[in-house]
């Protein structure tokens, strides 16, 4: 499986080759994957290739993640994955099955302690490719565990890396996937977009479940509130999903409503903010479906 994805330079895009230790079935262990010229090298800690091995994500904070969880009503988070794994979304499935369609690995990005759409993959076929990614490396360290207690799932890996800078191939995979991904978690949603184009082979497909930002000032926020949130997420004003698919070059096969949502504290950067600053903040979701040509 790890074979089947070709990892590259984020940036550049220069091929990454595996050097290091594999279990009994081929799989990446402990190693590092560096450039034919040994020039650049990551890391690759217990099957996992870490992109970002610094502090890149709050979840990686044990102090920050552990506020967060408990303002949102997590008193063990020891058992926050294992609560995740069984949440109800059987209301995804009609697409989840289409994306099984898929020949080849699917790439999930920005999965957080949700795991996004992956476990439902995994349930309808437990031998899906799928590799799991997150900025952070505390969710995916949480869902490995997971994956090992259940013991059958052969074909899940993970990636620590930022979805604005992926470090997979260009035309090399035919499907991408993001639950609230790109909407909650990456500094810039067009920048994320662009590169799930560009490492998608032509005819793959991404798809999603996200949504338009739409934030208000109340008259409890502070006279700064809009300016500073215009700074803290550049992308967000004025950024409309479709459009930028359109823009970006991918067809869009479709774009249905699925309602408008209060961002929630705890859940999100734009849930935080909006408590913080007393503004009021909603997700106007679509579920996307997007091909390359």
């Amino acid at each position: 499986m790890n074979d089947s994805i070709q990892f590259v330079t984020p940036g550049d895009h220069r091929t990454l080759v595996y050097e290091g230790e594999s279990d009994a079935d081929g799989r990446w262990t402990d190693g590092v994957l560096r450039t034919k010229d040994d020039d650049v090298s990551f890391p690759v800690e217990d099957g996992i290739p870490r992109f970002r091995s610094e502090v890149a994500s709050g979840w990686d904070d044990e102090e920050a993640r552990n506020e967060e969880l408990r303002k949102a009503g997590v008193e063990n988070p020891d058992t926050l994955i294992e609560r995740n794994y069984k949440a109800d979304r059987s209301k995804l499935e009609d697409m989840v099955r289409r994306i099984l369609q898929a020949d080849g690995p699917i790439v999930e990005i920005a999965v957080g302690p949700g795991g996004g759409v992956a476990p439902l993959l995994l349930d309808l076929e437990p031998s899906a490719r799928v590799v799991m990614n997150d900025l952070g490396l505390w969710p995916l360290r949480e869902w490995q565990k997971l994956a090992r207690r259940r013991g059958c799932w052969p074909n899940l890996r993970f990636a620590q890396f930022d979805a604005t800078q992926m470090p997979i191939a260009p035309d090399s995979v035919p499907t991408v996937v993001s639950q609230h991904g790109l909407t909650n978690v990456t500094p810039s949603r067009h920048a994320a977009l662009q590169e799930v184009f560009r490492v998608l082979r032509s005819g793959g497909t991404f798809y999603g479940w996200e949504g338009d930002i739409d934030v208000r000032t109340t008259p409890e926020s502070p006279p700064d509130a809009m300016e500073t949130f215009k700074k803290t997420f550049p992308d967000s004003l004025g950024f409309h999903f479709e459009p930028a698919l359109h823009e970006i070059g991918f067809q869009v096969i479709e774009m249905h409503p699925t309602g408008r949502s209060r961002a929630i504290p705890g859940e999100s950067d734009l849930g935080d903010f909006a408590e913080q600053y007393k503004m009021d903040a909603h997700l106007v979701g679509y579920r996307i479906e997007a091909a390359k040509p």
